[in-house]
């Protein structure tokens, strides 16, 4: 597999990358536990609160590994990530990515 090894080593999306996925899962908390709280205060919980709270428990996984590919590398560029740690961290990088699709999905 050829890479463009022209380019910048330093550049990196890793901070926005893990805001981005940090802040909208503690939006989706925050949702989350306002929903399911005023159901119970309210003795309206019925089996749906269930599967928005798994749901949420989905997305916190899938983030979780998201930002596990961060550590790895996903946000830089890949010839960058080959050239300082070799070709396994890259496919590392990817499959931490791709595992997360599920959890993804699931949300």
């Amino acid at each position: 597999m050829a890479f463009d090894t022209n380019v910048d080593y330093d550049e990196t999306r890793a901070a926005e990358i893990n805001a981005v996925g940090w802040v909208f899962t503690g939006i989706a908390i925050a949702a989350v536990f306002l929903k399911i709280f005023t159901r119970v205060e309210s003795k309206r919980a019925g089996w749906d609160d269930f599967f928005i709270f798994f749901s949420m428990a989905l997305s916190i996984i899938a983030t979780a590994f998201v930002s596990y590919s961060v550590t790895l590398g996903l946000g830089r560029h890949a010839a960058a990530v080959v050239a300082q740690h070799g070709m396994e961290r890259y496919e590392q990088t990817a499959y931490w990515q791709i595992i997360a699709y599920p959890f993804n999905i699931g949300t």
